[in-house]
Parts: structure tokens; sequence; C-alpha cells
């Protein structure tokens, strides 16, 4: 029975945990031009060096702003707890590239991140034409370069975007007002 009661002890108590990553838009429902935020959202991870998150998105939906000529996203431009700039404070860097799937994110130190609840990436993309996507994440690795895999994983939802058009029907009937206006106008 002592073995019983400790064996469940040790479940209770070293249960693991895995870091749960997430994505939010600013905007799910965007017009043709307008810019949506994306944020990467990680929660309850365990400390790790290196960390590797793909996005993947309708890339002929959605345009990544300011790319550099390498591909990858300007680090001046992405807002995120793990690097100030692309750099972080050991030497270690974080990388946001466009792909053909989306964007790959890779993050690297050799001075352990603590984990927790942090923001793993902040950047925006514009709305270049109609249609609906999701927004899923994929290829999640997370580790330590000592003791080995970080256990984390995507959370079950999907963020679904929808960009629209204008309707053409308001502006045509903005647009037969007016000549109405102006005819009436004439006549008076």
């Amino acid at each position: 029975m002592k073995k019983l009661l400790v064996a469940l002890a040790c479940f209770v108590g070293f249960s693991a945990q895995a870091g749960m990553i997430d994505v939010e838009l600013s905007d799910t429902n965007p017009g043709i031009g307008d810019t949506v935020q994306v944020s990467i959202l990680g929660s309850g991870f365990d400390a790790f060096d290196t960390l590797t998150v793909d996005l993947e998105f309708d890339t002929h939906l959605f345009a990544i702003d300011n790319l550099n000529t390498f591909g990858e996203i300007d680090p001046t431009t992405v807002s995120s707890d793990l690097a100030v700039a692309g750099l972080t404070s050991t030497g270690g860097f974080l990388a946001l590239s466009a792909q053909t799937f989306g964007v790959a994110l890779t993050f690297l130190d050799f001075d352990l991140f603590a984990g927790g609840d942090f923001t793993i990436a902040s950047f925006s993309l514009t709305a270049i034409t109609n249609g609906v996507s999701d927004f899923e994440l994929a290829n999640i690795i997370a580790s330590d370069f000592f003791l080995g895999p970080v256990s984390a994983e995507a959370s079950d939802t999907t963020v679904r975007a929808k960009v629209s058009a204008p309707t053409t029907l308001s502006l045509f009937v903005i647009t037969g007002l007016a000549l109405l206006g102006f005819r009436r106008k004439a006549q008076l």
C-alpha cells in the first residue's frame, strides 16, 4: 500500500506539462490592404535554449511586411520576449523567414530562456486579395542543450481569417445616388 501511495504521489507530483503555443490575429475579417498583427504566444513552458515553429497560412492572401533581401522579416519590426531586434543579450538570435507555406521561426540562445508565459513573436501581414485562410502552427520543436527535448505543442484552436473586398453593390448605389443628386440640382 505504501508503494502504491508513493507511485501515485510521483505521478501527480512529476506530471509533465507541455508548453502550449497559440496564434492570435488582431483582425480575423480584414479588407484588402488592411494590416493584420499576428502574435505567436507561448505558455506553460519549461526552460529552453532552442525553439522552432512554423506558421502556415495562405501566402496568396497575405503578404509578409518588411522582408529583407534574404527573405527574413526585419527584426526591428518584430516584437518578442525572446530577443530584441533579432539578437539576444547572450549572443543568441531570433529569426523569422518567409516560406512558401507562411513563416518559419527559429530561436537559439546559449543561455536558457526561463519559459513560463511569453510572446514568441509578433509581426504584421497585409491582406492582398479575397479569400479565407487558416493560420496553423506546425513543426514545433523546443529543447534544452543539456537536458534534451522540452515538451511543446500547438493549441487545438485554428484561427481562420476571411479577407473581403468592399461590396461593389454598395459602391454602385452610392454612385447612383450621387448622380441623381447632381441631376436634380441641375434641373432646379
